[in-house]
This record gives C-alpha cells, sequence and structure tokens, in this order.
C-alpha cells in the first residue's frame, strides 16, 4: 500500500492521509492536493499523518554524468552498435567464403584453407564461441 501512495505521490507532498497527499512551506501553511493541483492555505488536517519519505531526484551515475546520458540511452546505442558489429562480421565471413571459393577454383588450396579458417572463427565468434 505504501509503495502504491508513493508511487502516486505529486511532487512536493511531504505528508499523506486518507487519500489525500499534503504539504507545509516553512512557515507552516498546508496545502492540499486535489483535482491535479495544490490548494494552498488549507487549515492543519485532524488525525494521524503519514510523513512521507523526502523526495530524491534521479541521479546520474558517474559515468553517465560525464556522457551527459541517462544509462537506457547508452545501452541503446551500445545496442546499436553491437547489432551494426555483428552484422559486419556476417558480411566478413561471406566475403571470406566467397574468396576461399574463388582461390579453390584457381587452384590455390593453401589461400583457399586460410580463408575458410578466417570465416570459421567469425562464425563461431558470432555463435558466442572464444
Amino acid at each position: 500500500m505504501f509503495e502504491q501512495i508513493l508511487k502516486r505521490r505529486p511532487k512536493g507532498a511531504t505528508h499523506w492521509q486518507a487519500g489525500y497527499y499534503y504539504n507545509s512551506d516553512e512557515c507552516g501553511i498546508w496545502s492540499i492536493w486535489e483535482n491535479g493541483k495544490w490548494h494552498g492555505d488549507f487549515k492543519f488536517p485532524d488525525g494521524v499523518m503519514t510523513k512521507l519519505p523526502e523526495e530524491k531526484e534521479p541521479v546520474m551515475s558517474e559515468f553517465e554524468g560525464k556522457s551527459g546520458k541517462w544509462a537506457w540511452e547508452i545501452q541503446k546505442e551500445q545496442q546499436a552498435n553491437l547489432v551494426e558489429l555483428r552484422s559486419s562480421i556476417e558480411n566478413l565471413v561471406q566475403k571470406y567464403k566467397h574468396d576461399a571459393h574463388a582461390s579453390s577454383l584457381f587452384g590455390d588450396q593453401d589461400k583457399a584453407r586460410v580463408y575458410n579458417c578466417f570465416a570459421n572463427q567469425l562464425k563461431n565468434l558470432l555463435k558466442g564461441g572464444a
């Protein structure tokens, strides 16, 4: 229940009671959150109020702060880079296989073996091998 209260809390709310959020300024003037906005000069509510923990602004990690980006933005870019790298390696595998076939047609079996070896190692790498 408390998690739901915190999840729905409007910015600036410091207290909660019976379905309503409250806050007070430095002078002790209370406001109530109703209909999507704060209404000031509200008398102190009767009954027991629940003091809510202080609001915390999202904090960037040291790495995020240096780049000026949030973790999800960085992760999205890294995922795109990974997809691009995978595609490049797949193209390289095809090129080596093509070159190996061409070399074997021209009678250069040593070169064909080397190209096939490269292609197979890259394919293994794409499958997660070392």
